[in-house]
């Protein structure tokens, strides 16, 4: 995990800041790194065991190639569990791991399935559901994002889900807090 964090290029760093909305406290708290071709994001378990990276591959790549990957042999996993085993008085549940760390940025605790709208463990939801936090669910504003987050809903009936307004510019969470703002957000809560 260091060696790749120690490796983050200025460029990424950089992105990561303007484009994605990501402090630089963020970035380091939660080690994202560079592999020499892809950003690395480590994940870990309940215990805060190292578990495996998810990959996003560089910006500038335009390549066919996924958006996403994960390590060999690594299966979905909540990205979040230090807000399970110390909770907040709220916690947004969104779809992506960057959707997540932006809203770390502005101190909204959250966490998400590091496998998309589309998986979401039974046990998660059991957990959540005993859980004395107010959950949200804040999904993309795409067709996959809607059904999981309705989907999430029926099995937890205490969260409360948020909805990105539908436009050109604007198809998650990080789109709306960097083109709309945090106060915006703040009000769709």
């Amino acid at each position: 995990i260091e060696q790749y964090y120690k490796n983050l290029p200025e460029r990424i760093r950089s992105w990561l800041k303007e484009r994605r909305g990501l402090s630089d406290e963020i970035v380091d708290r939660f080690r994202l790194g560079w592999d020499g071709k892809a950003l690395t994001i480590p994940i870990y378990d309940k215990n805060n065991q190292y578990l495996f990276f998810k990959y996003r591959k560089d910006p500038e790549d335009n390549s066919d190639l996924s958006k996403y990957w994960y390590s060999p042999n690594s299966s979905a996993e909540l990205y979040g569990w230090e807000h399970i085993i110390n909770p907040k008085p709220s916690i947004i549940l969104c779809e992506g791991e960057l959707d997540r760390l932006i809203l770390e940025t502005h101190n909204l605790p959250a966490i998400t399935s590091t496998s998309g709208a589309g998986t979401f463990k039974e046990e998660w939801t059991e957990i959540l559901n005993a859980f004395p936090s107010q959950i949200f669910i804040c999904f993309d504003n795409d067709e996959a994002g809607m059904d999981g987050s309705g989907r999430i809903a029926e099995l937890m009936s205490e969260a409360k889900i948020i909805r990105i307004p539908k436009s050109d510019d604007v198809k998650d969470v990080t789109d709306f807090i960097t083109i709309k703002g945090i106060e915006e957000f703040k009000k769709l809560m």
